[in-house]
């Protein structure tokens, strides 16, 4: 809140740790972690312990801090993200993990400070000898990037891996987890895809789960539409896979929660709770409900 109102002091002091680890960090996926904003999860943990969450106003603090200091850092990012970037052959050593560790949260900081940076994520992508390179890469163009950008980047990274599952499972959680309300869109129409098994647990993980469980700004959109996806979902599983449902259900039943979306939810609740449900998912309902 102090750096929205325009006090430099915490920035200068980011700006010091910057300047004077990136020279001489011994590890420098710690000095990544260290540096890292707190996860919109975490942040929400901490305000329920005060009060109700407001998940808009905790992602929207996340992206202006973001912006700023991504702007105002931009030679410092630009400056780690070169000198940790990994240019030798591909080796899952320590070392590598460790440095790639911060070219990503470098150009992630570069990236929300000005989205002309996506350049270097796609270059990235493309010319990446690894996984996880194109998987950092294609985050931030997803998240950050025009929908024709997005568009080409999943079109391609479904090419090149529609014959590995585990990958396929990714490419489903980049578009669930967008943070963007158009998400439950998304969501709703990647439940239609051909890749797409409503039978296999890692694929309902994948995109309902990681939906739900991580993409607070589609999943509380303010029509309920993300509530509604959820809850249809279970009802189509709580027969044939009642564990399953139960757990995917588990994002709606905190919602004494927020501030936001709770009549909704707890509506959500209640129609279920009208049905014919198995065990599992009655316990489940029951118990949040009471």
């Amino acid at each position: 809140e102090r750096k929205m109102e325009g006090s430099d002091d915490g920035l200068e002091q980011l700006a010091q740790i910057v300047a004077s680890q990136v020279e001489r960090v011994s590890d420098p996926a710690m000095l990544a972690h260290t540096l890292r904003l707190p996860s919109a999860e975490a942040l929400a943990d901490r305000a329920s312990e005060r009060g109700l969450v407001d998940v808009f106003k905790i992602h929207n603090a996340r992206i202006q801090v973001g912006q700023f200091l991504g702007g105002a850092l931009a030679d410092d990012w630009a400056r780690c993200f070169e000198k940790y970037r990994v240019t030798e052959a591909y080796q899952p050593s320590g070392e590598q993990i460790a440095r790639r560790s911060m070219t990503h949260f470098s150009l992630s900081m570069l990236v929300a400070g000005n989205a002309n940076h996506l350049s270097l994520a796609e270059h990235l992508y493309r010319n990446a000898d690894n996984l996880t390179d194109r998987l950092a890469a294609a985050r931030l163009i997803v998240d950050w990037g025009t929908a024709s950008q997005r568009n080409e980047l999943l079109d391609d990274f479904l090419v090149a891996w529609r014959h590995e599952a585990l990958v396929v499972n990714q490419w489903f959680t980049l578009q669930a987890t967008r943070p963007a309300a158009e998400a439950v869109d998304d969501v709703r129409a990647l439940a239609q895809h051909a890749e797409f098994d409503p039978r296999n647990p890692n694929k309902l993980r994948a995109l309902y789960g990681a939906f739900a469980g991580a993409n607070p700004i589609a999943f509380h959109r303010t029509d309920g539409a993300g509530y509604a996806v959820l809850g249809e979902v279970v009802v189509e599983l709580q027969q044939d896979n009642p564990q399953m449902a139960a757990r995917l259900l588990a994002p709606l039943t905190r919602w004494r929660r927020y501030q936001h979306g709770q009549e909704l939810m707890k509506r959500t609740l209640t129609q279920l709770a009208s049905l014919d449900l198995s065990p599992d998912v009655f316990e489940v309902v029951e118990r949040s409900l009471a």
